[in-house]
C-alpha cells in the first residue's frame, strides 16, 4: 500500500496547476474538480450503467 501512494504522489498533478483547477472551478461554481481525466473516462462505463440501471460492466481500470 505505501508503494501504491508513493506511486501515486509522485505520478501527480503539480500543486500550482490543481490550485488553478480549484479557482477556475470556484469562480465557475463548479463542484467537482477533476484531475485524472483517464480515471474520469475509465469510470464513465460504471456510471452511465447505474444511471441506466443495468448491470455494471467488467472493471477496467488498471495500472496506468
Amino acid at each position: 500500500m505505501r508503494e501504491f501512494v508513493r506511486d501515486q504522489l509522485r505520478s501527480g498533478m503539480p500543486p500550482a496547476q490543481v490550485a488553478e483547477l480549484v479557482h477556475d472551478a470556484v469562480v465557475e461554481d463548479r463542484f467537482w474538480i477533476f484531475t485524472d481525466m483517464d480515471m474520469v473516462a475509465a469510470l464513465r462505463p460504471r456510471f452511465d450503467a447505474v444511471l441506466e440501471a443495468t448491470n455494471p460492466p467488467v472493471a477496467t481500470l488498471g495500472p496506468r
